[in-house]
């Protein structure tokens, strides 16, 4: 099985985070979009990065960023770092909201001082906010399995 199968795989199923080794992320990046279909226009995509932050990718993307960060009352520019970032996005009004986060596991520790709480509990906190969201909380759900597994 390859990585875009699995990716498919582990999204109908509704697994809510999904951790990627890859050494382009701009190319994963664009064959996630593939897979997604048509819908890569629909479903909110962002990057963040600890240089530029949180931002859409596609209009959808930057559509439910702006909301998210509205929501939680937090600056643009205040989500290059990672865990507000994490308690911004954290919103379960985004359903199919997909963030790709670069270079993370340089962020969940800190050289010489060991694990990074602030950031592994809010990774946690994404991880519970969008558990099943996919498979349970949309009508659309037997359609997407379909056209995902086809």
């Amino acid at each position: 099985m390859n990585f875009l199968e699995n990716f498919v795989n582990a999204r109908n199923v509704g697994t809510p985070l999904v951790k990627i080794n890859t050494p382009d992320a701009a190319s994963t990046i664009a064959n996630v979009r593939k897979a997604l279909g048509k819908d890569q226009t629909k479903i909110p995509l962002a990057s963040w990065d600890a240089i530029t932050g949180l931002n859409g990718i596609n209009d959808a993307g930057t559509e439910a960023v702006a909301k998210m960060l509205s929501a939680a009352g937090v600056e643009k520019e205040a989500t290059v770092v990672l865990p507000v970032t994490l308690q911004a996005i954290r919103n379960p009004q985004h359903a199919d909201f997909i963030c790709f986060i670069h270079n993370a596991h340089m962020f969940w520790t800190n050289p010489g001082a060991g694990n990074d709480p602030l950031v592994i509990q809010g990774i946690w906190n994404c991880r519970d906010c969008y558990s099943n969201r996919r498979i349970y909380g949309r009508k659309q759900d037997d359609q997407i399995l379909s056209r995902y597994s086809a």
